[in-house]
């Protein structure tokens, strides 16, 4: 059994099944540090890549290995790992609104003022540590939730799904759309370039801490004014919360851990083949020139596999939990997604001190394959931190921060 100290459930075939820690579910513990692993990986890869021309990349002694781990990258991990992210942390609204119902507390209340404590929070990374940061982007998304909570399970499914598969696709596919309303001029260049790889990376090479803040401020202001981005992107995160959120809510994310192996195993087979045949068809396919009907259609599918691989890796996740064997695996997993908010945080201070100066400097000069090594070695870093961390205390440093910001001046407040 992959969880220490949980309550346990004897089901009617005379299975122990793990399910809760305290008060917390320690599936959805292990789903959230899964989640951070891919964050992780990719962020790291992303942020190398920017860094790294097409020359210095031929040039590499590991150039072989670097193109495959960037296809193992796409395959696996990449839109999957935020995918998850995202739908869990709409599944964590849901908890906090059952939770304030049932202690006859105002949900939106609380919520409200747990979302302004977050975006706070991602604000301040957003423009010191991590220009890409996604915290400030799921506070809004957490607003918008609790307007949206009215719907029905069924109509958040489906408005969520719409929006989970169609946002970010309405993005790379403008010029098919804008030209089905005789709208398109020209080619779409998207957003603003901005700087090049090569300069990009010459500035690491010299940047001091204050040339490191000033270019994320930068960064930060620059997607900001970007509104079509800032919009889809928003869209993008919140269908995929609309999905976490109608999850819980409906039930189906208890019938889905308490559920038999069997059952469990056979929903995986299900949606491992589905995943694995549109996997094939997006890796084999011509996806056709940019702008046209057949290329709209081959990024669709591309986007309906997101989710497909996503819902599959949970469902594993959900079995493996129940392999004895693997206890110390889902316990290192449990551990870290339970400091989700501080690790996600750490990841982007490790990415500073690795990747960008003022630290190692090593992004543009090692491949795909060496930063994946890297930023895996710093997430074993991070499981080791978080086991550490909560041998002594209950919470991580940023969601203790958080809480106690939440419940500032209110005496007895848990």
């Amino acid at each position: 059994m992959s969880v220490d100290h949980a309550e346990k459930q004897l089901t009617t075939s005379g299975r122990l099944v793990a399910v809760r820690q305290g008060d917390r579910q320690v599936e959805i513990d292990v789903w959230r540090g899964f989640a951070l692993i891919g964050v992780c990986v990719v962020n790291f890869a992303l942020a190398n890549s920017a860094l790294l021309s097409a020359e210095r990349s031929a040039a590499l002694i590991t150039s072989g290995l670097d193109w495959r781990m960037d296809a193992l990258l796409a395959i696996f991990l990449r839109n999957k790992a935020h995918t998850i992210f995202s739908f869990l942390f709409g599944l964590g609204v849901a908890i906090v609104v059952e939770r304030s119902t049932r202690l006859h507390q105002s949900a939106d209340s609380i919520v409200l003022r747990r979302m302004s404590i977050l975006f706070a929070i991602g604000c301040i990374h957003c423009l010191i540590l991590y220009p890409g940061d996604i915290v400030h982007t799921y506070a809004l998304v957490g607003v918008a939730l609790i307007g949206l909570r009215r719907l029905s399970d069924r109509w958040l499914a489906a408005v969520g799904l719409v929006l989970a598969v169609f946002s970010r696709l309405a993005y790379e596919e403008s010029e098919f759309l804008l030209s089905l309303i005789g709208s398109f001029q020209g080619s779409n260049q998207g957003p603003a370039a901005g700087i090049d790889t090569g300069s990009l990376y010459a500035l690491n090479k010299s940047m001091s801490i204050l040339d490191f803040v000033r270019y994320n401020v930068q960064q930060c202001l620059h997607g900001a004014l970007d509104n079509s981005r800032r919009f889809l992107g928003f869209s993008y995160y919140l269908g995929r919360a609309m999905l976490g959120f109608a999850f819980w809510r409906s039930g189906w994310a208890v019938r889905v851990i308490n559920s038999g192996s069997g059952t469990i195993w056979r929903n995986l087979l299900i949606f491992a083949s589905i995943g694995a045949l549109i996997t094939w068809y997006v890796q084999t396919a011509r996806p056709g020139p940019i702008g046209s009907l057949h290329h709209f259609l081959y990024n669709a599918v591309r986007h309906v596999n997101f989710l497909v691989v996503s819902a599959a890796y949970i469902i594993a996740l959900t079995g493996i939990v129940r392999i004895p064997f693997l206890e110390p695996f889902t316990r290192a997993l449990s551990r870290i997604g339970r400091l989700s908010l501080t690790n996600y945080v750490g990841q982007s201070i490790g990415m500073m001190l690795i990747v960008f100066g003022p630290g190692l400097r090593l992004g543009g000069d090692v491949g795909t394959f060496i930063i994946t090594i890297i930023a895996l070695s710093f997430f074993g870093a991070q499981v080791l931190f978080s086991m550490l961390w909560l041998r002594r205390f209950t919470q991580g440093p940023l969601e203790f921060a958080w809480r106690k910001a939440l419940y500032w001046g209110k005496h007895g407040a848990g």
